[in-house]
């Protein structure tokens, strides 16, 4: 060790809520190491989270960081954030987190907010993390209701997509592109496989998900690359999207997973008749 101040550098960027004010990995970094250069605090360790949200209660790289910053060793003497809102955008985690640091002899500097350790500035970072929640909230609410009415809509809210179709761009809404699912023919060659076998098998005898896995591996199908089991299996007879329909469940306003008749029915090609596909489920 040496008498020269030493920083943990944290980098963090989300796709879904910077309003199109989202700095760049190495854009943050830049500036972080030049205000280290100008301060003449060497860079000890950088720590880089991307694609994840700063609402997260646990993320990985950001916990491991403090976990450090605050171990014996004390290997950082201040932890430096290109903004607060990349440090975090929950109230609760800049709270404890920060007074952890603190606790450790760790200073937090934010490069674009600038603020030293006085109490007025400690009350302003305070206020800033409330708004930085409150942002977050807000795009956590205003997605929700773009998913629903995206739902509403007849569009594929994203996700993985069923075997048995392919996800292809209808339409763009300003940088949005909207999806709708239309059918595989090789995958749905197989879903259509699956549905005999499960309705009357090689000699008239419904097969069960374990047979039918193992027919069609030892026959060469595939999911996907993947081999079959019977939990994939179970899973393809009873999709409902296989009938032409399935129940979208995004959450509402309030977070809140809808319940049955709040579910959004939206529409898709169908794969295989719906009173057969509700026979295989059952």
């Amino acid at each position: 060790m040496t008498d020269t101040r030493r920083a943990f550098i944290y980098l963090r960027v989300s796709n879904d809520d910077e309003g199109g004010n989202n700095a760049s990995s190495a854009a943050q970094e830049a500036a972080c190491r030049a205000l280290c250069e100008r301060d003449g605090i060497a860079v000890a360790e950088v720590f880089e989270e991307l694609n994840v949200s700063g609402r997260k209660l646990q993320r990985k790289q950001f916990d491991r960081m403090i976990a450090l910053a605050t171990s014996p060793s004390r290997p950082a003497h201040v932890v430096v954030v290109y903004a607060l809102n990349r440090f975090t955008r929950r109230l609760l985690t800049q709270v404890t987190a920060e007074h952890k640091l603190t606790e450790a002899g760790v200073r937090l500097i934010s490069v674009t907010e600038g603020m030293g350790d006085d109490p007025n500035s400690k009350m302003m970072r305070g206020f800033i993390a409330v708004m930085n929640e409150k942002y977050a909230n807000d795009a956590a609410t205003f997605t929700c209701r773009d998913r629903r009415g995206n739902a509403r809509a007849g569009n594929w809210n994203g996700g993985v997509v069923p075997f048995g179709y392919t996800a292809y761009v209808a339409s763009v809404d300003g940088r949005k592109e909207r999806k709708k699912l239309a059918v595989h023919e090789g995958e749905a060659v197989v879903v259509r496989l699956i549905v005999h076998l499960a309705c009357v098998g090689l000699t008239g005898q419904p097969m069960g998900t374990r047979a039918i896995a193992k027919y069609l591996n030892d026959n060469g199908y595939t999911l996907r690359g993947r081999k079959f089991h019977n939990s994939n299996v179970d899973g393809i007879l009873t999709r409902e999207h296989y009938a032409g329909s399935y129940r979208d469940r995004t959450r509402d306003d309030r977070g809140v997973v809808p319940n049955f008749a709040d579910e959004i029915v939206g529409e898709c090609p169908k794969i295989s008749e719906p009173d057969v596909v509700a026979r295989v489920a059952a």
